[in-house]
């Protein structure tokens, strides 16, 4: 079973795999808006997702939610990236 946690633009996410249907993973967003917020994905033949793929669903993932009329800008309004909340504590 495929579990790892990882930092993507630096947002942090667990990746599980499901230990029913091969080729499903859960991707839980450790600092996302709000507590077990996330997403999952899986292949059509039931074959395992290499890991840069894995890395890569959460790069493409972020990008929809972030994007112009994203769940992010349409569902959580006052959410903003890691980066930009890091830097205006820098600030």
């Amino acid at each position: 079973m495929t579990h790892f946690e990882v930092t993507v633009d630096e947002e942090h996410f667990t990746v599980k795999s499901r230990s029913g249907p091969r080729g499903t993973y859960d991707f839980g967003w450790i600092n996302g808006p709000v507590a077990g917020y996330g997403f999952s994905t899986s292949t059509s033949d039931g074959h395992r997702i290499p890991r840069e793929d894995l890395i890569e669903s959460i790069r493409n993932f972020l990008e929809v939610f972030y994007g112009p009329g994203g769940i992010g800008e349409e569902d959580f309004p006052e959410h903003v990236p890691a980066a930009i909340r890091r830097r205006n504590r820098s600030s």
